[in-house]
């Protein structure tokens, strides 16, 4: 895979055996290449990622990663999850799921029967309704920061099909011995990572390929 910007001479090649980051020292540019990611408005703001000579849209095929202590699940990737529970519920765990059923239909039977007032209520009760009920969603989040990140990119990439993930700042939160490790598992498990920077005020680990684009716009290949 391989992303270009408008401002790059030359295109940058994403591998996830070697995570790509590109350090804007530009206050300006970088806040623009943010936003544009946030808002999902890359093309319009002249970057393009593509794979194998194909143009990827933004929207289902690339995830922005803004803040990593805070890794919400997209309500159409729960959806997607939720649906998947529902088969596997109705046909692993089929009588438990009609057993279900039946206690919730007597228990609001009882309910009418017993209150001053006349109710209706449907009987097609879905397992997707007790998932919303409890608000069910995968656990994503622990100390491990790392671990967690990575957790956080697989069930992306499973649920909502996500080819390749831009994360902001990494190098600021995380220890070189977690990247390294974070790194292992980005590799063996085939993620696609593009990494940005605010500047390089790190030493690059021997599998990250390092641009810099200086306060002037110049462009730097650290490594």
């Amino acid at each position: 895979m391989n992303v270009s910007f408008s401002f790059l001479s030359a295109p940058l090649n994403l591998n996830p055996n070697n995570p790509c980051i590109l350090c804007i020292e530009n206050r300006v540019l970088l806040r623009d290449v943010i936003t544009a990611f946030f808002n999902e408005r890359t093309l319009e703001e002249g970057i393009c990622f593509w794979q194998d000579e194909t143009e990827l849209k933004f929207k289902g095929n690339i995830c922005f990663v803004g803040n990593i202590f805070e890794l919400k699940t997209p309500a159409s990737v729960l959806k997607k999850m939720h649906e998947n529970l529902a088969r596997f519920c109705n046909s692993e765990m089929l009588n438990e799921t009609l057993n279900l059923k039946t206690v919730i239909l007597n228990y609001l039977d009882i309910l009418v029967r017993n209150y001053d007032y006349d109710f209706e209520y449907s009987v097609d009760v879905s397992p997707i309704d007790l998932f919303k009920m409890q608000d069910l969603r995968p656990l994503l989040t622990n100390e491990d920061f790392p671990q967690s990140l990575l957790s956080y990119l697989l069930f992306l990439r499973q649920y909502a099909g996500i080819k390749c993930f831009v994360i902001a700042h990494l190098h600021s939160y995380f220890t070189s011995e977690e990247l390294e490790r974070f790194y292992k598992e980005i590799a063996y498990r085939d993620i696609c990572l593009f990494l940005l920077e605010s500047e390089q005020n790190f030493e690059p680990l021997p599998c990250e390929r390092v641009s810099i684009v200086d306060s002037d716009l110049c462009e730097i290949l650290a490594n």
